[in-house]
C-alpha cells in the first residue's frame, strides 16, 4: 500500500481524524462511467467517463471554480 504523499508529493493529504481544518472541499460528481466495447467483446474495453469537479472555499461555501472532464 502506497501513501498519497509518495504518489503525489506536491499534494498535502490529511484525514478528518488528524484534526486539521480544511480550507477547501473538492466535490466530484460522476455523471457517466461505463465500458465501451468498440473493438469487440474479446478486446479490452475503453472507458467512457464524465465528471463534474467543484472546488468550494470553506467555511463560506463559496465556489472557487468548477469544470467538467470527459474522456
Amino acid at each position: 500500500r502506497r501513501s498519497a504523499s509518495a504518489v503525489l508529493p506536491y499534494v498535502v493529504a490529511v484525514t478528518p481524524e488528524q484534526g486539521i481544518p480544511a480550507d477547501y472541499r473538492l466535490q466530484i460528481k460522476v455523471n457517466e462511467f461505463q465500458p465501451v466495447y468498440a473493438a469487440g467483446s474479446t478486446a479490452a474495453p475503453l472507458l467512457k467517463a464524465n465528471f463534474d469537479f467543484t472546488l468550494v472555499r470553506l467555511p463560506t461555501d463559496q465556489i472557487v471554480t468548477s469544470f467538467t472532464l470527459s474522456k
